[in-house]
């Protein structure tokens, strides 16, 4: 009785074992069961050709795996946009590619060809490349041409580059494993220029390109350095000359510095806004309701008299003064800080609709006396009074 217990007892020990053993191989197979169908073994062929405008990895190798969604999903992976211009790979650059990609590549197996001769078909030289393709090459080279010009005019200016790229230019340049050199262009760096472009990789294969581009620099124009409020004369500090990419030849801004330093601002102006030349005058020399000294100058004779100004006005300006006993109005050109000059010869008669200056007893004695000396000898345009 003893031993049947005995050996009942040793048979359900050895059953439990077998059972706990049977459902770990299930656990262990079932975890790895479909890590192992994803795997893949991926054959690199020698030569590869694109029929499309991008290369992927189905193109290069053949993907071999039990599970067929795994073949599909790696053979469609992109590597890179298709080149016009036949190019080698490693199959270590392309591994690269493929973790970009997020693939582990520990899961898969790679054998077949250590380098890969991509060549370009017939109809890939002949493909239309996209506006998205276009647009990315021409980005490229336009950022190449920038550097380039910078290193050459020796500074960093905002270059406008414009230039039309055909289909095999772009197919080159999309290849991003290809470095870009630019040589070419002439002082000074704008208007038409010519360009080559090399296009280099680290196997030396080079490739060259003649690119024809318009160059040009966005204007210079005056702006404000600081706040100026009117009446303000403009000094050295306060302007100075920026490239305005919104500024266009033959706008009203000042474009240069000589233009507007030493003139009065005739409207406020805030820090950083372009100057415009409607928005600068010359000093006022002369302002409304001061007295200004006025200066009538006759042959050798100057006759020296007070008025008022009835109006403000730079140099060289007219402006209006009035007599200060009679009150009465005529025209005088500003000399000076309130300063003004008529030019007159000694009037010959003067009709009741001719106002001469003003001039005290002692002026009007001394003309007299020098009328004599100098009559007829001002030219008739410059010897009559101003009203």
């Amino acid at each position: 009785m003893g031993n049947g217990v005995f050996l009942d007892m040793l048979f359900l020990g050895s059953l439990r074992k077998t059972v706990w053993l049977g459902l770990v191989l299930v656990a262990v197979g079932s975890a790895t069961g479909p890590e192992r169908t994803r795997a893949a073994e991926i054959v690199f062929r020698r030569q590869a050709s694109c029929e499309g405008s991008v290369m992927t990895l189905g193109n290069v190798a053949d993907v071999l795996s039990s599970d067929q969604a795994e073949v599909e999903k790696l053979s469609a992976i992109e590597l890179f946009p298709a080149s016009a211009t036949p190019r080698f790979l490693r199959q270590r650059e392309i591994q690269d590619l493929l973790m970009l990609h997020e693939v582990r590549l520990a899961e898969h197996r790679f054998s077949g060809a250590r380098q890969i001769e991509i060549r370009p078909t017939e109809k890939s030289k002949g493909t239309t490349v996209n506006a998205v393709e276009q647009k990315r090459a021409q980005d490229r080279l336009v950022e190449a041409i920038r550097v380039h010009l910078d290193r050459q005019s020796g500074s960093r200016q905002p270059w406008k580059i414009e230039l039309k790229l055909g289909d095999e230019a772009v197919r080159s340049l999309l290849d991003e494993e290809k470095k870009i050199r630019i040589r070419g262009g002439a002082a000074p760096w704008v208007g038409r220029q010519g360009f080559d472009v090399v296009l280099y990789d680290e196997s030396s294969a080079v490739e060259s390109l003649s690119i024809k581009a318009r160059v040009e620099l966005s204007a210079m124009v005056v702006v404000a350095a600081v706040p100026l409020s009117r009446g303000t004369v403009i000094g050295p500090g306060e302007v100075q000359l920026v490239r305005d990419e919104s500024f266009r030849p033959g706008q009203p801004g000042a474009v240069s510095l000589e233009k507007v330093i030493g003139m009065e601002v005739s409207r406020s102006i805030p820090a950083g806004k372009p100057v415009f030349e409607e928005a600068v005058q010359a000093p006022r020399l002369v302002r409304r309701g001061e007295i200004v000294t006025v200066i009538a100058k006759a042959g050798g004779v100057s006759v020296t008299t007070n008025a008022r100004s009835k109006a403000d006005a730079g140099m060289g300006e007219l402006v209006q003064v009035e007599s200060l006993s009679e009150r009465k109005s005529y025209l005088a050109t500003v000399s000076g800080l309130r300063k003004v000059e008529v030019i007159a010869a000694t009037p010959q008669a003067t009709s009741s609709s001719e106002t001469a200056i003003p001039q005290t007893s002692s002026q009007a004695t001394s003309q007299a006396a020098s009328q004599a000396a100098f009559r007829g000898r001002l030219a008739p345009a410059s010897s009559k009074f101003v009203r």
